[in-house]
């Protein structure tokens, strides 16, 4: 089932890397790691472990593809495409917008401010996800990567 995922998202950033105006050290593996949830009420889990891939288009563009465990500890599997118009030095500021998997509905739409930084081997991406459930509060969330 996992074997099926990753084949399908490297065979379609193999065809994005080879089709698009792109180089190499464009490509970043990244590790989802943590969250943090406003609401404190629950008991969701917030050691959020995952992998996945992100490339950039251009320096305000990228998609990204990826799994991780979510809050209710089901897999997650989303796709996404940010833009960050806003930069200062290695910080790049903006959104994400896309479709996840694992909650409530078998695939939601989401949508996650972002702030990003990204030195030359090693970056990171910090998400703030809007309530997007009645009775939901914001949530926070970590990545970690690494520029291949």
């Amino acid at each position: 089932k996992h074997f099926r995922r990753w084949f399908v998202f490297v065979g379609m950033c193999l065809l994005l890397w080879n089709s698009a105006p792109v180089k190499c050290e464009e490509f970043w593996v990244v590790a989802t790691v943590r969250s943090y949830h406003l609401d404190r009420t629950g008991n969701g889990n917030e050691a959020n472990y995952g992998i996945g891939g992100e490339l950039s288009l251009n320096r305000s563009w990228n998609i990204a593809a990826g799994e991780y465990l979510n809050t209710k500890r089901r897999t997650s599997v989303y796709a996404t495409v940010g833009y960050t118009p806003l930069h200062v030095q290695t910080l790049k500021f903006g959104g994400t917008i896309g479709a996840i998997t694992g909650y409530t509905q078998r695939v939601s739409p989401m949508f996650a401010f972002l702030a990003s930084n990204e030195g030359k081997e090693w970056g990171g991406n910090l998400l703030a996800f809007p309530p997007f459930e009645k009775g939901s509060r914001w949530v926070f969330g970590l990545q970690i990567k690494r520029r291949f």
